[in-house]
């Protein structure tokens, strides 16, 4: 018989262990950490991930804010974002925040000591999140301690409260939300822990890049197009603003006094809306030359799609005849709301 041998090469231990531990940086290692394929999804950002809109205040319909304005409590300002309490509203654009170009919004005391920004999550949003485990995160400045997340859900649940230096932060907070039968998703920012803390005056938060996502890991911010964010904020609420002369709506004439039209909205909402407008000394009637004042405007047969509305105009009109309704002067508005 013959004896065959075989030489391999030596193999230094210590050189593959050290291969072992090379970093994987921070994102490799959320990976390595994800439980489920789910999370993995999440974490590579594929498919939408933020259930708050306008999380960067891209878009405001009822203003723009650009200089520090008094909202009401339980008022909407910049789309989807309502008042909690009492306080100044200021909204800043192109500002670059942690390397982003992004805007934020100023909150600030305006002579009530409990102000508070919130956004109400619609249920059929919310209703993926039961059972789930929630990343919060949102680029926060302050320099009031007290101030911090907050969640309203039929209870309360706090979160953690913001450095209080007046530099940028990012602040985050994770949880399990498991209610049996929530009646809200409300995410808030303010003092309140069991009841309000007094603050004063030259107390603020600027806030930024607002996300609510599945996960244990807070993901850089989803930005959306403009056109896309517009979109979701009109599901809840739409101003239509007219340039003088801009027709509104073509009419008939129904009887003597009365014209009938119809509006169409460009996106279906949440549910059938409310509407204002800014007075009915804003619109006029056009008819076979003549044209007059309207003197009442009334809504009726509203659904997620469409309306349709009776001019009053007087008397003295031919029924059957065709009219249409136009604007009286530039920045006149007919609005529609299906807010929470």
């Amino acid at each position: 018989s013959m004896t065959v041998k075989v030489s391999k090469p030596a193999i230094n231990v210590r050189e593959e262990l050290a291969d072992l531990r090379k970093p994987t940086g921070v994102a490799g290692e959320a990976m390595l950490r994800a439980e489920t394929p789910q999370e993995q999804f999440n974490l590579i950002g594929a498919g939408r991930r933020n259930l708050i809109i306008n999380g960067n205040f891209a878009v405001t319909q009822r203003g723009d804010y650009s200089s520090s304005t008094s909202v009401a409590s339980g008022a909407y300002s910049v789309d989807r974002w309502k008042s909690n309490d009492p306080f100044n509203l200021q909204r800043f654009t192109g500002q670059v925040i942690d390397g982003i170009r992004t805007n934020y919004v100023k909150v600030s005391y305006n002579g009530t000591a409990s102000m508070g920004f919130m956004q109400l999550i619609e249920d059929k949003d919310y209703e993926v999140l039961r059972g789930q485990t929630i990343t919060i995160s949102a680029y926060v400045r302050t320099n009031q301690a007290l101030f911090g997340f907050r969640l309203y859900d039929g209870s309360q649940k706090y979160g953690p409260r913001f450095v209080a230096d007046g530099n940028w932060h990012r602040a985050t907070w994770t949880f399990t939300w498991s209610p049996s039968s929530p009646s809200y998703f409300q995410i808030l920012f303010d003092t309140y822990q069991g009841s309000f803390p007094t603050i004063g005056s030259g107390d603020y938060m600027d806030i930024a890049m607002v996300q609510v996502e599945l996960g244990k890991v807070a993901t850089p911010f989803e930005h959306r197009s403009y056109g896309e964010e517009l979109a979701l904020c009109q599901r809840y609420y739409q101003k239509q603003i007219y340039d003088s002369g801009e027709m509104v709506s073509v009419a008939t004439i129904w009887d003597t006094n009365d014209m009938y039209g119809r509006l169409y909205f460009p996106v279906e909402f949440r549910t059938a809306p409310t509407f204002s407008h800014n007075g009915v000394s804003a619109f006029s009637w056009y008819s076979a030359g003549n044209n007059a004042a309207v003197s009442d405007i009334f809504f009726y047969d509203i659904n997620k799609q469409t309306t349709k509305i009776r001019w009053q105009v007087g008397t003295g009109r031919t029924p059957g005849d065709s009219a249409w309704i136009q604007s009286t002067a530039n920045g006149n508005f007919i609005a529609a709301d299906a807010e929470l």
